[in-house]
């Protein structure tokens, strides 16, 4: 049987969540029925190397920032983009045409952009971001140009339903959605897994830094309200660099929480996984999500999760079965942190809830919708 040659695309200066579920989707996709190809730029190329897989770089991405702020000013965000990208865009045609791709797969609105643009190829655009579409974060497409770049799509996966919303709100065709988990490196996990702390504290774990997106402030404010009732039995270890002229560092300081706050700094290597093996509790107070790709390590790890209802979350996080959702503000927050300080033992009660969904997002079994999807885009 002839294979179908397919072609992941992705152009960044940073391994983020998009690309990381680029990285595993080209590691467990079968090579067997697939020719698979990487699109990418010289950046992150080197991150790539993996067996059967080639990859097929446009060189290096633009990156005369000082240029490019200035053309920003005098043309707008959105004009500098597509005059930034229209060399990409020849390039990949002529890549498409050397390697013979059938399917182009991207993962980012600028590489979303580019398929967009593409001859001669069955295009699928995986939705990782919300585009500035839920007013919470700025966009550099607007709402028309997303309309047009998400309807040249054959097929538009998204982990949540969420996102799916957002584009149907600007009028793209609901036949186009499909709903594909995120995966779960089960392997990596057991890897990094380690031995979760058990003393008399109520050990949480927080990856998102100094990031005001990521609801610092009202987890801060939260842990006063908890600290000001008189509980002092609980730790936070906060994963990326705080410095101590920080807004969260100052903040923390003044709420008198340094005593309850371990600082761990930037780890590498996926080693955030060993921090949320050693909690008891994974915190995801988001402002706005989509689907965090650490929910999914959680639900792997086995950890019940305290997050913010924004976004996909609920899609994940089932309130009261394997986590606590709560509302975007510290006294919100501060309820659910409480309610695990007075009900320890359902800490264990959603993590065993948790357990039941591993099999459901292991990239094992999440692939294989992956190449479902392609050959039925193929056969039609």
């Amino acid at each position: 049987m002839m294979k179908t040659n397919v072609a992941l695309m992705v152009f960044s200066s940073i391994i983020s969540g998009a690309e990381s579920v680029v990285h595993k989707m080209l590691t467990n996709i079968s090579k067997d029925d697939f020719n698979v190809f990487l699109i990418t730029n010289d950046e992150i190329k080197d991150k790539f190397v993996i067996d059967n897989v080639q990859v097929l770089s446009i060189g290096k991405l633009y990156d005369k920032r000082l240029f490019r702020r200035g053309l920003s000013k005098v043309i707008g965000e959105e004009k500098s983009t597509v005059f930034q990208m229209r060399g990409i865009v020849k390039k990949v045609q002529s890549l498409v045409k050397l390697y013979n791709i059938q399917i182009v797969h991207s993962n980012l609105l600028n590489d979303h952009y580019v398929n967009s643009r593409l001859h001669d190829v069955i295009r699928i655009m995986t939705i990782h971001g919300a585009h500035g579409l839920d007013s919470a974060t700025g966009y550099t497409f607007s709402p028309d140009s997303i309309k047009k770049i998400y309807s040249s799509a054959g097929y538009i996966p998204s982990a949540c339903t969420y996102f799916h919303g957002l584009l149907r709100n600007i009028g793209i065709d609901d036949n186009k959605f499909v709903i594909i988990p995120n995966g779960i490196d089960v392997k990596l996990i057991e890897e990094k897994k380690e031995d979760e702390i058990r003393d008399n504290n109520l050990n949480m774990v927080y990856l998102g830094g100094t990031r005001k997106v990521k609801g610092w402030d009202i987890l801060l404010g939260g842990l006063k309200i908890v600290k000001d009732k008189g509980y002092t039995n609980f730790k936070l270890d906060i994963l990326r660099d705080v410095p101590k002229d920080s807004e969260l560092y100052k903040t923390a300081e003044s709420y008198h929480l340094l005593d309850n706050i371990i600082f761990s700094g930037y780890v590498s290597n996926n080693d955030h996984l060993r921090h949320m093996a050693r909690s008891n509790l994974y915190l995801l107070p988001s402002y706005s999500e989509g689907i965090a790709n650490t929910l999914t390590e959680a639900i792997g790890l086995e950890k019940p999760v305290l997050a913010t209802a924004v976004g996909g979350t609920p899609e994940l996080i089932a309130h009261m079965k394997n986590g606590y959702l709560c509302e975007t503000n510290a006294a919100s927050v501060a309820e659910g942190i409480l309610y695990f300080l007075e009900n320890k033992a359902k800490l264990a009660e959603f993590a065993e809830y948790n357990k039941t969904l591993k099999s459901k997002y292991d990239w094992v079994n999440v692939i294989k919708e992956y190449e479902l999807l392609y050959k039925k885009a193929i056969e039609e």
